[in-house]
């Protein structure tokens, strides 16, 4: 498989991830994190949960679909310029999301929306996809390792940002 296949599978491994957390956060926020888990969670965790807590499904996938055009650019200007930082910033942001929703689901003993495609998709592609960046020299290992702890708290900002932007999109089309 050509590096640059590898490139334009990171927003389709990206979706197929989402699509089970759209799938199954409505369920998951109602059925369990209410009910039980939301005390068992440090404050700033509830937080940022209790702030989605009354999305729609709809109004879920709004910050996903702009996710989806980020990494969709991300990945056209690797492949179309080779300007890879953006892409590699993207790529590293998602692998260590992955151990958020893995993370999560050990901490509380059952899986969480975004668990299993996190397993099964991200970490597997992620390493096949790095192995090759590293090789290529496209990719410093360095930027990997310092990356993920840098990128868990970026990510939290980022988050908010993302849902701040999709709140005035769905309200502006109510």
């Amino acid at each position: 498989m050509s590096t640059q296949t590898l490139i334009w599978l990171f927003p389709i491994v990206f979706m197929l991830h989402d699509f089970e957390e759209l799938i199954r956060f409505r369920r998951w926020m109602d059925r369990q994190y209410l009910p039980g888990i939301r005390r068992r969670l440090p404050a700033f965790i509830r937080a940022n949960l209790d702030r989605i807590q009354d999305e729609t499904t709809a109004q879920y996938a709004v910050p996903i679909a702009l996710e989806f055009i980020l990494f969709s650019g991300a990945a056209l200007l690797a492949v179309e310029t080779g300007w890879m930082a953006p892409f590699n910033l993207c790529a590293v942001g998602v692998f260590a999301h992955s151990f958020v929703h893995l993370g999560g689901s050990l901490w509380l003993r059952q899986p969480i929306p975004g668990a299993v495609t996190a397993g099964l998709l991200i970490l597997p592609y992620s390493a096949v996809l790095f192995n090759r960046l590293v090789a290529e020299g496209l990719l410093n290992p360095q930027m990997v390792l310092f990356g993920i702890p840098l990128m868990l708290p970026l990510f939290g900002v980022y988050m908010r940002l993302l849902f701040a932007v999709s709140g005035h999109i769905t309200d502006r089309a109510r």
